[in-house]
């Protein structure tokens, strides 16, 4: 009788402890409860008043300049969504400055904390054009968990809005992160010139592995709201610091940036011609010629006498004309051993380009000055050539680094940096188009300089392509030391209006003694800046205001985000 009293004490102390775990565990249940409720009114209130103080970083313009004042405005109207949530006037707490942030404002029932110029947490949205808010109850009484010693809990959520970009790149760099070898860190684009400074405007710059400031005093200022994109896996950005002026971002990829891919012209009806050289001008030339002289061709003169007055430095060799020479579109093709079909324009010459497609296969070398599309509103001119490397020859190249003016389909945007209008896209030899087509910005972009892509692979395969997939190396059949088929700039004007398309190529680019050199979107495999002068860099300018969006980096989730 004894054990049988003693066991059903055990019972009821067990049945006891049982029943104080089992309220304990319903006061969790409870509390959770008012918690999760709380959590999803301070996360209407979050969302909202984030939405509202980053409309006011909206604009209609496609240059996304932050108006005056629009951080002062957006902290405000954050806080005011809050406190009319509620029923209540505005609060007082200070926004006055465009770089105060606001922090532990009392807004009704809550603290709200306001974040903005950058945001400190963001996924896809300008970090400069988002609104970061925090609401907090820092002391939400409980009832069923007092019993296991909890009194009151801080409750928060936070919520990012801001306005998300598609990429628009005036700069684009394919070469994968990881070279030939066992050599990481791969600097794509290079600016290695003393006091060299590249200014990109309507653009952001992407690069598939880094970029380095290698020259002292070297600079590249990109327009407020665009930013640097860089892919490499294994290393930070190369270049010492953010650039300037430091309102921009700069941002991991999550993936490669993709060839484009867009269309070579077709040359299949074109052309051929065997001859270029000046020299053998005359009133009776050979057949095969290419070139004209304006003093012996009255089309060679009248093409020159259409040249806009723009052009300061043309009425002057047009009283003589004997130095002015007219090129024809078509395929430039030199026999064995021969460099006859190589354009070169002399340092006291002037070449006009008529309208069309020239595929140079034997190279351009300018030394003087070079002028094509310079009809405002009409079709211009596209300039294509071969990557050098095995089985190309090693002139066939642009080379303008010494060159006093290159102006391709500037039409009266001359000379850099001036109000006017462009030529259109070049016609290939069939009828169609030299542009980004549907591949491209809307609408689409002109090309004027093409590299095909190189032939050293395989059975003459594409060398250098993206790789898709880890560990990203440069693919082995990737001859890039050979990739070096354009040069462009020199110590004159430098006006290059639309897009230089060479995914293979390793492009090197100068600007022109007078600090006006622009030259539009550069899609390459590498990039290299030469040269002390300022080059502008000019993006597509189609990209629009953006769109308004709660973020994902907090958004959604039950926690403070970077409080």
């Amino acid at each position: 009788m004894s054990r049988w009293k003693d066991q059903r004490g055990q019972i009821l102390v067990m049945f006891a402890g049982g029943l104080i775990a089992f309220i304990g565990l319903a006061a969790l249940v409870i509390d959770l409860g008012t918690v999760y409720s709380l959590q999803r009114t301070e996360r209407s209130l979050a969302d909202a008043a984030a939405l509202a103080g980053a409309q006011d970083l909206t604009t209609s313009s496609s240059d996304r300049t932050i108006p005056t004042g629009a951080y002062i405005r957006a902290r405000q109207d954050a806080l005011d969504a809050v406190a009319g949530a509620q029923g209540l006037a505005s609060p007082s707490c200070n926004t006055a400055s465009d770089t105060l942030n606001v922090l532990n404002c009392q807004v009704g029932l809550y603290s709200v904390d306001v974040k903005a110029n950058p945001v400190p947490s963001f996924v896809n949205v300008d970090p400069y054009r988002a609104v970061q808010v925090t609401v907090r109850n820092p002391d939400v009484p409980l009832t069923f968990a007092r019993l296991l010693g909890q009194h009151d809990w801080s409750v928060g959520i936070t919520s990012v809005a801001g306005l998300g970009f598609s990429k628009s790149y005036a700069i684009v760099t394919l070469r994968p992160p990881k070279q030939l070898g066992s050599t990481f860190n791969v600097n794509d684009i290079v600016i290695n010139s003393n006091n060299g400074v590249v200014n990109v405007h309507s653009g952001d710059v992407g690069t598939n592995a880094n970029m380095n400031y290698a020259g002292t005093g070297a600079v590249m200022n990109i327009d407020s709201g665009y930013g640097i994109y860089y892919f490499d896996p294994y290393n930070p950005p190369a270049w010492s610091g953010p650039p300037s002026p430091p309102m921009q971002t700069v941002q991991k990829l999550n993936s490669l940036i993709a060839d484009p891919g867009y269309r070579y012209p077709d040359m299949s009806l074109a052309t051929t011609y065997t001859d270029a050289r000046t020299s053998q001008v005359s009133p009776t030339p050979p057949a095969g010629l290419a070139v004209e002289r304006a003093d012996l061709n009255s089309s060679c003169m009248t093409l020159a006498q259409s040249v806009p007055s723009a052009y300061s430095f043309m009425p002057s060799p047009l009283t003589a004309a004997t130095n002015v020479y007219c090129y024809k579109p078509g395929i430039y093709q030199s026999g064995t051993g021969s460099q006859n079909a190589q354009i070169v324009v002399g340092s006291s010459d002037i070449a006009l380009l008529y309208p069309g497609v020239y595929y140079l296969k034997s190279g351009m070398q300018v030394g003087g000055r070079l002028i094509g599309g310079f009809v405002a509103s009409a079709p211009g001119v596209a300039l294509m050539f071969d990557e050098s490397g095995p089985g190309n020859c090693s002139q066939c190249v642009f080379t303008g680094n010494s060159a006093l003016t290159i102006s391709l389909n500037a039409g009266t945007k001359f000379p850099g940096g001036s109000s006017g209008t462009a030529a259109t896209a070049a016609v290939d030899s069939t009828g169609v188009l030299v542009n980004t087509g549907t591949l491209g910005p809307t609408p689409p972009l002109i090309i004027s300089f093409l590299v095909k892509k190189d032939t050293g692979g395989s059975g003459g395969t594409q060398g250098c392509y993206v790789p898709t997939s880890a560990p990203f190396n440069e693919p082995s059949s990737c001859q890039d030391s050979q990739n070096a088929a354009l040069t462009i700039g020199g110590g004159g004007q430098l006006v290059i209006e639309g897009v230089t398309y060479a995914p293979t190529d390793n492009v090197t680019l100068a600007g022109g003694s007078d600090n006006t050199g622009t030259v539009g979107q550069v899609i390459s495999w590498t990039i290299t800046y030469t040269g002390s002068a300022t080059l502008k860099q000019q993006g597509p300018t189609t990209t629009g205001p953006g769109i308004l969006h709660l973020d994902a980096a907090c958004s959604g989730g039950s926690s403070i985000c970077n409080p």
